[in-house]
């Protein structure tokens, strides 16, 4: 039998600590009848929502793909398809795996765009989605809203946001494309991950067991950026957002290098980012009624726990009550990499000059042991 195995997410469960495992051990699978794709990235989210998303233009591909005609990109999206189809039809029996937290994104047209896409090609196609508790995907939806703020919001409406936002839908979705005999819905808690491992508990969730693949979850300082970063962004972002008009921001410094400056940020001192998130009493009833169908899909041992309501607001960082320190400590480790480039270049600019000189002097020796017109006459 020949299936396709979706790993469609959720964000922020783990899924480059899946990706990466399965990406480098590619090779050494296909002996075990298990393929995933040999190119990179390892991550499928940003080349399958060029070719299914209902706008292919709006996403990340095509910013970084940087088209200059209609024509252009459509070539583009043909080489994705042909590519796709090739690793789809490169084996005959097996279990071919794709990895895309983006799929969470994806709308029931574009789920059932890719089904379409990928059936001739399998016998089966299954899912796996892994989920969190909404209270903790509510807190790293939060983050991850103000890294990638596009304008001036404060924090409480991006809190609104991703509470409306914190639903199982994607679980709706694909188990209504797949059905839910081809659903695997898994919690994001190494209390139940199988071996404690989660690359373990993804094999053994398709029926992988067997395989004896390892992986190391991303540390959370990776991915935190902290309480007085997560203020600073929310100015700085606001401000000068990486992204204006589908393309990099001209008047943002480092738009096209983001990570150079979250870099920065981690390695500044900052307090721990912890959010007291308070609910309305019509905030915990939609999130309990979410808890309640995604419970469905779990383990007795694993179910989620409802959400309580409570009176007062969510605790957030301030961009208002931003420390002076760290400002200066952001604005010190900037000035340092600035130094370091300008030392780089001062050392760049004497090589070249070296090296001409050096040229310079090779070209006059080889003039004088090169033999004289005379001397070939003769």
């Amino acid at each position: 039998m020949k299936r396709l195995v979706i790993h469609a997410g959720m964000a922020k469960t783990g899924t480059t600590t899946i990706q990466d495992s399965l990406g480098k051990a590619c090779e050494a699978l296909k002996s075990d009848a298990v393929y995933y794709p040999d190119w990179r990235p390892y991550n499928h989210s940003y080349e399958l929502a060029a070719l299914f998303r209902g706008d292919s233009k709006a996403g990340y591909y095509y910013r970084q793909f940087g088209a200059e005609t209609d024509e252009e990109w459509e070539a583009e999206r043909e080489r994705l398809r042909l590519q796709w189809r090739a690793f789809f039809d490169s084996f005959t029996e097996g279990t071919a795996i794709i990895s895309a937290e983006g799929l969470e994104q994806f709308f029931a047209e574009d789920v059932e765009a890719l089904l379409e896409f990928a059936r001739p090609s399998f016998d089966r196609c299954m899912a796996v989605i892994y989920v969190r508790h909404p209270l903790t995907s509510i807190k790293s939806r939060w983050e991850q809203a103000v890294k990638q703020l596009d304008e001036p919001r404060s924090g409480e409406d991006l809190l609104q946001e991703c509470k409306r936002r914190t639903r199982f839908g994607a679980v709706r979705r694909w188990s209504k494309a797949v059905g839910e005999g081809n659903l695997v819905v898994r919690p994001f808690d190494p209390q139940h991950f199988q071996g404690g491992d989660l690359v373990e508990d993804f094999l053994h969730s398709i029926g992988l067991e067997s395989l004896t693949l390892t992986g190391e979850v991303e540390a959370a300082s990776n991915t935190s950026i902290g309480h007085n970063g997560t203020a600073f962004l929310i100015q700085f972002n606001g401000q000068y957002p990486q992204y204006r008009d589908g393309k990099y921001n001209a008047d943002r410094g480092m738009a096209s290098n983001l990570e150079v400056l979250y870099r920065l940020m981690r390695e500044t001192a900052d307090e721990t980012l912890v959010l007291d998130v308070k609910f309305s009493a019509d905030e915990a009833a939609a999130i309990n009624r979410e808890i309640t169908f995604v419970n469905r899909f779990l383990s007795e041992a694993a179910r989620f726990a409802p959400v309580e309501a409570s009176a007062g607001k969510s605790h957030l960082p301030d961009p208002d009550k931003l420390p002076p320190a760290y400002v200066a400590d952001i604005a010190n480790g900037l000035l340092q990499l600035l130094e370091r480039e300008k030392a780089d270049r001062r050392h760049l600019g004497r090589e070249v000059k070296r090296l001409q000189e050096e040229g310079v002097e090779l070209r006059a020796r080889l003039e004088e042991l090169s033999p004289s017109d005379n001397d070939e006459d003769q």
